[in-house]
């Protein structure tokens, strides 16, 4: 599944960012999706987001993009992920560049 492949792919990318909080967010969300627990993931990922956590803006806007558990809605996910971007997110800068790259 792409989503999966994308988020290993940002694990590999962002080296330079503190990967361990990130990879604990990435888990928590698809072990709840895998569980087909889709509600309580959006609702975990905007409390995050209201915590400011730009992982979960990121992640929120993916799903929203892919339609992973939510109804596919390409352009709120591109809005979400390109201001998790806007707010200094390593994640979201390599994930809009594939994203462009692959629709373009």
């Amino acid at each position: 599944m792409k989503w999966r492949y994308i988020l290993k792919e940002i694990e590999i990318k962002t080296g330079e960012r503190n990967v361990e909080s990130y990879y604990r967010l990435q888990y928590e969300v698809l072990r709840r999706i895998d569980d087909g627990k889709t509600d309580e993931v959006k609702e975990y990922l905007e409390t995050k987001i209201y915590q400011k956590d730009t992982d979960a803006l990121t992640i929120l806007g993916l799903l929203y993009f892919y339609g992973v558990g939510l109804e596919m809605d390409k352009p709120k996910g591109k809005k979400m992920i390109n201001e998790a971007v806007q707010k200094g997110n390593t994640a979201a800068s390599w994930i809009i560049k594939d994203i462009y790259k692959n629709t373009n």
